[in-house]
């Protein structure tokens, strides 16, 4: 119960982060973990390099996707303006 608190507050704290724009910098499979749903299989991995600025810096990061996107495709990210 405490676990699940705690991450309660996390995902409340981090709702209150400034938003930015990330951009695709380049994404490649990662390889599958392969499940049976209804009617296919899903799972798969793409790992995905980003970059975005804060704070007049440009950071880069990178995150797993279950569907694949293209270098210049941009998202929403938050970023902790702390750390």
């Amino acid at each position: 119960m405490i676990a699940m608190l705690s991450r309660l507050l996390t995902k409340l704290h981090r709702r209150s982060w400034p938003e930015t724009t990330a951009t695709v910098i380049a994404c490649k499979f990662q390889g599958s973990r392969m499940r049976p749903t209804r009617d296919r299989f899903v799972g798969g991995n793409w790992g995905v390099l980003f970059s975005y600025a804060a704070n007049d810096s440009t950071y880069d990061g990178t995150l797993l996707s279950p569907v694949e996107v293209q270098a210049g495709d941009t998202f929403p990210i938050r970023y902790d303006p702390d750390n």
